[in-house]
């Protein structure tokens, strides 16, 4: 799926801007249809001449430790789920940004995020075929799962 490498792109100048730190692509895979949450989750809504969503997920230890990397203040559950949806946020409207310049009549733009806790929290994404890019940072492992309807 050519858009896939707009994300890839986005996600990893996303990170190392905001955290300082390097992200490193371990996985690219089919995404199952239901996903067990890490714990916390982000999703993205897509919407446009393509209908899709971006769903980023880790563990809230993971979310808490990116969040101190901000800003050493940041050690609250909610402050670091705000932060993990900036940083999904940032990172889609980035690929967005990239699919809509290359492809004009594109015309992709991000919903408002929704935000999930609970560990093995299942999500499901019906008719949606998605791809799994599994990250490794020093901060634990982060999955952005990333599809469109009809691709």
């Amino acid at each position: 799926m050519e858009y896939i490498n707009s994300f890839k792109d986005s996600i990893k100048e996303t990170f190392e801007s905001m955290f300082d730190e390097i992200i490193i692509l371990e996985n690219e895979t089919t995404a199952p249809t239901w996903i067990l949450s890490k714990g916390a989750a982000v999703v993205v809504g897509i919407t446009g001449e393509k209908k899709g969503k971006v769903l980023l997920d880790m563990s809230l230890e993971t979310a808490l430790e990116l969040a101190k990397k901000v800003d050493s203040d940041l050690g609250e559950e909610d402050l670091a789920l705000f932060t993990m949806a900036e940083f999904c946020n940032i990172s889609s409207g980035g690929a967005i940004t990239m699919m809509n310049d290359s492809y004009k009549r594109a015309g992709l733009w991000l919903a408002t995020p929704g935000i999930f806790t609970g560990i093995n929290a299942k999500i499901f994404s019906p008719n949606m075929k998605a791809i799994l890019l599994s990250y490794n940072s020093r901060f634990g492992l982060i999955d952005f799962h990333i599809g469109f309807e009809g691709v």
